[in-house]
Order: structure tokens, then C-alpha cells, then sequence
């Protein structure tokens, strides 16, 4: 494929990405309505800038020379964006608690960091450089919470895309209980989730 091409390349590529973005946003937004933790569900067709610098690389690394290759290259053609409720309220007690518990590197805060991190956390006044040096700290600090709020939406997309390749023979559940422990390293497979796969595999084995 020529930079000539590119133009109708992607222009056609958007084209048929309209076409399916209605089924597309329907199956993202079935995967995650039922979910509490989700506040609001955002899909969006790749636009045409996009799809040409990307193109453009694809074109660079001798990865596309035809219109069926760009549109593998494309690949993440519809993109989605959930959006989940606001974290849980901590009370000053939970706030200390997980202060004087966290640690960075292996390394517990000092008391200079815990008192700059409870001026951050409470929005007391302070000056532009200790909130540089609070806000890192603030953000290992809300990590967790932030985990926890987005872990059921995790959760649930992770079971669905098991579930697509699982339905395609792509992925049998052998296959999985051997790669869960990849998984929970990362926290993004819970012991629900596993359940849940080993259910829908063998529901499928009866069909």
C-alpha cells in the first residue's frame, strides 16, 4: 500500500467502523450495566486522524499491503471508556491508618511525609513545592482504593473476553487455571472470575 492510498484507505476503514459501532457500543454496554461500581459507560469509533497516523506507522514497518491488513492493523477500532462512582469516604482514623501502613520501595513514610500527605489529603494550605513533593505520595496512597473501585469492572471484562474465546475455541480452561497465577499477580483475575469461567466452559461442554 502506497501514502497515496492512505487517504481512501482510512476513509473506508472509518466508514465500516460507523457501520459496526452500534452493535460494538451494545455489547460494551450489556458486558458492564448491571455493575454498581460503574457510573457511565463512553464508546467512540476511531476517528479518521487517528486511523491514518496509524497507517502511517503500519505502512513505516511493512505491516500493511492490503486494505485487509490495515484494518488488522488498526486492531482497537471502537474505543470505551468506563467510568465508576466516586472512591469510598474514609474516616480520619482509616486516612492514618493506611498512612502509617504504606510504604514506598520497601521503605516506610517518614514523619516529614506523612505530615505533607495529611496537609494534601485534607486540602490544608501549602506551598507549590510540598505539593509537588505530596502529590506521588498521594497517589500510592489512593492506589488501593482506586483498585478496589475498578476491580468488579476488571473483573467483569476479564470474564467476557474468556468467555469470546473460550466460545471460539481459542481458549480452554486448562489453559487459563495455568495462566491465572499471571493473572492474580496482577490483580485483575479474581477467584469469582475463575468460577465463573469454569461454570460458562462447562456449560459449553453440554451444548
Amino acid at each position: 500500500m502506497q501514502k497515496a492510498d492512505l487517504g481512501t484507505t482510512a476513509f473506508q476503514i472509518g466508514e465500516e467502523l460507523k457501520d459496526k459501532f452500534p452493535k460494538a457500543k451494545e455489547q460494551v454496554d450489556l458486558i458492564f450495566k448491571d455493575l454498581s461500581s460503574v457510573k457511565n459507560i463512553e464508546n467512540r469509533p476511531k476517528g479518521a486522524v487517528s486511523i491514518i497516523t496509524k497507517l502511517e506507522r503500519g505502512i513505516k514497518e511493512n505491516k500493511i499491503y492490503s486494505y485487509e491488513t490495515a484494518c488488522k492493523y488498526i486492531g482497537d477500532g471502537i474505543g470505551s471508556r468506563v467510568i465508576t462512582g466516586n472512591l469510598d469516604k474514609l474516616n480520619p482514623r482509616q486516612i492514618n491508618s493506611m498512612i502509617d501502613n504504606l510504604q514506598i520501595n520497601g521503605k516506610a513514610l517518614t514523619n516529614r511525609e506523612k505530615v505533607l500527605l495529611k496537609k494534601y489529603i485534607y486540602n490544608h494550605p501549602m506551598s507549590e513545592t510540598d505539593a509537588n513533593r505530596a502529590f506521588p505520595l498521594f497517589e500510592r496512597f489512593a492506589q488501593p482504593l482506586i483498585e478496589k473501585r475498578s476491580k468488579e469492572a476488571v473483573d467483569k471484562l476479564s470474564l467476557s473476553i474468556a468467555a469470546s474465546r473460550i466460545k471460539k475455541g481459542e481458549l480452554s480452561l486448562s489453559q487459563i487455571k495455568e495462566q491465572n497465577l499471571k493473572f492474580m499477580n496482577s490483580e485483575n483475575f479474581s477467584k469469582k472470575v475463575l468460577e465463573e469461567i469454569s461454570k460458562l466452559s462447562n456449560s459449553l461442554k453440554q451444548v
